[in-house]
């Protein structure tokens, strides 16, 4: 009998305790640290460019064209256009989470939708391209909030002559 009492206690431990597990041993929902407050959650669906991807935003799962604050990558067919693009890709991995923040603008003359961009680890995409000298700091009409940090990184870049500062093209244009 004790024998049977001590067997019903432990499957009901372990009857309560796996729901607990498989709860807690998911990965975290929690934003990387340091993001601004005010951050928007979007899943990545498309890269089209070094400075622009289409999102599937998680509030309401419509999917829009987002043009990065702050970078200005090269146009197809220029110089860098191919190594821009490459980098955004691996910064935004389609699927993946990507954290946007508004400014001033909310859409430019084209419709897309303006944001700061972050990766799922936390990573500023728009201040990574311009420091590793994929693009050239953007002051896109009064979305200033970030600004003098991305001219900073310009600076920086330019002075190390990266990329599109290095006065060469590179291997990817045809």
């Amino acid at each position: 009998m004790r024998r049977l009492l001590r067997l019903s206690l432990l499957a009901g431990a372990v009857l309560t305790a796996v729901p607990v597990t498989a709860v807690t041993a998911g990965p975290a929902a929690a934003a990387p640290s340091g993001l601004p407050k005010g951050v928007r959650k979007a899943t990545v669906v498309r890269i089209v460019d070094g400075d622009t991807i289409e999102a599937r935003l998680r509030e309401s799962g419509r999917t829009v064209r987002i043009r990065f604050l702050g970078p200005d990558t090269p146009e197809a067919g220029r110089c860098w256009f191919e190594a821009a693009t490459e980098r955004t890709r691996m910064l935004l991995p389609v699927g993946k989470t990507a954290y946007l923040l508004r400014d001033e603008d909310r859409k430019d003359h084209y419709g897309r939708r303006l944001f700061y961009v972050w990766n799922g680890e936390g990573v500023s995409v728009s201040r990574h391209l311009i420091r590793h000298g994929f693009a050239r700091a953007l002051l896109y009409r009064s979305n200033d909030r970030y600004i003098r940090v991305m001219r900073a990184e310009q600076a920086k870049a330019r002075h190390k002559g990266l990329r599109i500062w290095s006065g060469e093209c590179d291997a990817f244009r045809p």
